[in-house]
């Protein structure tokens, strides 16, 4: 039992669909042929090996509960604009004719399976789920048919069970198809091939030769598959080479493209990759964010704007958003908007101890929206905050703007002291202007 326990814990460690453990354990018992007047006896024995998988199962969805604060980890795949079950189950229904071809036909093999190498659908009434519908349907009708001959039912129970973790029906998980979940899934077509293979065995020798001469052929075009598809995994390079080369219209690819593009200096045509990206993707956090963050280094502020806000609506407890929201804002000579946006950032993530370096931008920006507006004892209020929270990781042009800060509420010695600070932690390039600066408004005297 404590051997069980432990390699079911293991598998539970190693990926989340060994959870189904218990289903094919009971699986097997219904379907394997055994002593039928023994059932009970057999029953009472085995009791045990349930009661060990169940509670190593509550320790694992415990420990998940309390690292995640959620059982199922909750995350809905970033291609959904909606993560409810009436959008979710529909695109889920959508892959099974795709499972079906990977575990029989995988000639063409994806590292990632996001649009558009594969759109999402809008309902149950679209043709592609039709068609899932129809190809699930009959496939468990199979299973149900052959119920009495264990060889077909088996591997087509064994992939219903363990594909239903990651398949979308029951929780979000974050992805809509993804060749690495298909690992155990995949058992069942060696249970099928075992199967045949012993079957063929009993035919007349000339359709023994057939069957064996099949199962060979194809067992040679999957190890050839195999082989010429492990180099791509190389390196995260060979792999995007491979998903540029082989599926240019994935949404990843227009997102690293853009990266590299923005990084070469071409920033037209890096904004335009980022912005077929974000139209296939129109829920995705990161991209957005990066591309919100590159057009407002670039001064797009109003474009920024429309993309930050979308960021923010996505992830409301994140911080970031706000902080290039208002940036965004400022840029566009909006200081009051900036002002009210972080105004109630600032209310809603105060006592946030877990994010008190992204809750000292907030004050940042607000320091430079109210030092446009002239409230300099405000701005100074703001941006003595901001360096508080940010500790000894302030950048050197904060105080460089409190310098500037003080220089207008009339402080000299103040300001001279915060561009000391400033000097000490610039680079030495940047040394003469503050020097120059710190000499044209320190009186005479001095």
């Amino acid at each position: 039992m404590a051997g069980i326990a432990l390699c079911y814990f293991l598998s539970l460690a190693s990926k989340e669909t060994g959870i189904t453990l218990p289903a094919i354990l009971l699986l097997l018992e219904v379907l394997i042929p055994r002593d039928s007047a023994n059932v009970a006896r057999r029953w009472r024995e085995e009791r045990a090996v349930y009661f060990a998988c169940a509670l190593t199962a509550a320790v694992y969805l415990a420990i998940r509960w309390m690292v995640l604060g959620d059982v199922s980890g909750g995350d809905a795949a970033p291609i959904f604009e909606r993560p409810d079950a009436l959008e979710r189950i529909p695109n889920a229904i959508r892959v099974w004719p795709e499972y079906l071809r990977l575990m029989f036909y995988p000639r063409d093999l994806v590292a990632d399976y996001s649009p558009g190498v594969i759109m999402p659908v809008t309902g149950f009434g679209d043709p592609l789920v039709v068609f899932g519908l129809f190809v699930g349907g009959a496939t468990l009708l199979l299973g149900v048919l052959s119920w009495g001959r264990w060889q077909v039912a088996l591997p087509i129970f064994w992939f219903a069970i363990t594909v239903l973790p990651v398949s979308n029906l029951v929780i979000p998980v974050g992805i809509l198809l993804a060749e690495r979940t298909l690992y155990l899934p995949s058992v069942a077509v060696a249970v099928l091939t075992a199967a045949l293979a012993t079957a063929s065995a009993f035919e007349p020798r000339r359709l023994r030769f057939a069957g064996v001469a099949v199962i060979a052929a194809a067992l040679v075009a999957g190890a050839v598959r195999t082989w010429t598809r492990n180099p791509v995994w190389k390196s995260t390079e060979t792999l995007i080479a491979d998903l540029a080369a082989t599926h240019p219209e994935s949404f990843r690819v227009h997102w690293i493209v853009a990266g590299s593009l923005l990084r070469a200096g071409k920033v037209d045509e890096a904004f335009r990759h980022y912005a077929i990206a974000a139209e296939l993707v129109p829920a995705h956090y990161s991209l957005l964010m990066e591309f919100g963050a590159a057009l407002v280094v670039h001064g797009r502020a109003a474009e920024a704007e429309r993309v930050l806000r979308r960021a923010a609506e996505l992830m409301p407890e994140y911080v970031e958003p706000v902080v290039y929201l208002a940036q965004a804002l400022s840029n566009q000579g909006r200081y009051r908007d900036a002002l009210e946006t972080v105004s109630e950032a600032i209310e809603r993530f105060r006592g946030r101890r877990d994010i008190v370096g992204s809750i000292s931008g907030l004050y940042h920006q607000q320091a430079q929206a109210l030092a446009a507006l002239g409230d300099w004892d405000a701005a100074h209020a703001a941006r003595t905050e901001s360096l508080r929270l940010s500790g000894t990781e302030a950048h050197w042009t904060q105080w460089r703007h409190l310098a500037e800060i003080e220089l207008r509420r009339n402080r000299i010695q103040d300001a001279l002291a915060a561009l000391d600070s400033a000097r000490a932690k610039a680079p030495p390039v940047v040394w003469p202007q503050l020097a120059l600066e710190a000499i044209q408004n320190v009186p005479v005297d001095r």
